[in-house]
Parts: C-alpha cells; structure tokens; sequence
C-alpha cells in the first residue's frame, strides 16, 4: 500500500520539478550538467596540466567527519590547476554517490550579468533535483512562488537551507573563476559572502570548498573560527 500512495506522489513532484527548471526567470542560468561538461572538456583540451598539490588523505578525512559546517581553502600549484583539481574532486564525490552542489565556470561566462543570487539559484535547482521530496513535504513545502517572490541573497539562502531539509550533509563546490566574476574580483566580498552558508543552512552539515584563488586567507584567518575552515597542506 505504502508504495502506491508513493507513486503519485513522485509524479507530482517530477512535475513540479519539471516547472521550475523550465521557468522563464531561471532559464539563462546554465545547468549543473552544462557547466561541468564544459570545465571537463576545457581540461582534456590542456595537454600540459600543472601540478596538483593534493590534500593530504587523513586531514581530509578528519574535515570531512567533523559535524559541523565548514569550508577547506584548496591550494594549487596555479589556478589552472586549482580548475582542474576541483573537476577531479567533483568525479570523486559523484563517484562515491555523495550529494554535492556546485557552480562552476560555463562557456562565455565572462560576458554574462550572473550575479551572487544567480550562483544560490543554481545551487537551489540542483538541490531540488537531488531531493525533490521538499516539493510536497513540511508544513510549508517549496513552490514556485516562492522561487518568484525571492528577492535578495538572504532569501535565496533561506530556500537552499529549505531545499536540503532531510539532507544530512552536503558538498558546495564552488569556482574561483565565477566567485571573482559575480564579485568584480574582489577577495574580500567573496569570502563575506560564503560566510552565509553555514550561518542560514542550518539543517544539513555543509563541507564547502573554494579555491585560495577565490578567497581571502587573511580574513578568514582573523575572522574564522580555526574549527570552521581549513586549507589542504602542500
């Protein structure tokens, strides 16, 4: 009996999905399949790749069980191999059916008008398609109204935390490239602005990385909590 009401309801909710992802305010924002596609053909196009400093495992390892949010500042060689670690790093969680979110570079990026709210959107769209249940679940489950009524970076925010009710930990992986674009290059305003993460998503455990190409060590460093963030020895 239990799987015949769940039937329905998994039609309502593809439904609904299929909505949003078509709607007209969120149609020039490229999806997740999209952008990482494009980052992954950019490195196979490189024959000469950089060398990567890879984190040391069991640092790694003692990040990712913390049961708190908090970010690792990934050090590289050069940015282009910050890019190319990160795409490694997405086939690895993928690979180990970890549910991550990310917003990485896409074709002509440099020439669009995304902005910070455009990057939470497109992390709210693939939060949803990883667990759509949040459609038709809670007392106040999310609709597309409110994606429409959303107007700010809090807000948005807010629906995120929403859309990962249920989700005991997740995976943001973001590109310094696009950090840098939607903040006019500036360190500073990048790193601000990922302090909201873990201060609006407080249902699930949020394990963010961002490259020291996006991000500004020295307030993290003044600023941060030692147990919130980390960056992976050279």
């Amino acid at each position: 009996m239990q799987s015949g009401l769940r039937a329905p309801k998994d039609i309502i909710c593809k439904v609904q999905l299929a909505q949003i992802l078509s709607a007209s305010f969120l149609e020039k924002l490229p999806t997740s399949g999209e952008s990482l596609r494009y980052c992954q053909s950019m490195q196979q196009w490189r024959r000469d790749r950089s060398k990567l400093i890879l984190p040391n495992t069991n640092d790694l390892q003692k990040w990712v069980d913390q049961k708190h949010s908090s970010f690792l500042v990934t050090e590289s060689s050069t940015s282009q191999a910050a890019k190319d670690f990160f795409v490694e790093l997405l086939q690895v969680i993928q690979e180990a059916r970890l549910p991550v979110l990310w917003a990485l570079r896409f074709a002509d990026y440099w020439g669009s008008d995304l902005t910070c709210i455009g990057i939470l959107r497109m992390l709210v769209l693939q939060a949803l398609q990883i667990n759509p249940d949040v459609l038709m679940t809670g007392s106040n489950p999310i609709t597309m109204t409110h994606l429409r009524e959303a107007i700010d970076e809090a807000d948005w925010l807010s629906i995120l935390d929403r859309a990962l009710q249920g989700v005991q930990q997740i995976y943001v992986v973001l590109d310094a490239d696009l950090l840098s674009h939607v903040t006019n290059h500036n360190r500073y305003l990048a790193t601000r602005w990922i302090e909201g993460f873990p201060r609006t998503i407080t249902g699930t455990v949020v394990k963010l990385f961002v490259s020291r190409y996006g991000a500004d060590e020295g307030y993290a460093s003044r600023n941060w909590d030692s147990g919130g963030w980390a960056t992976n020895p050279k």
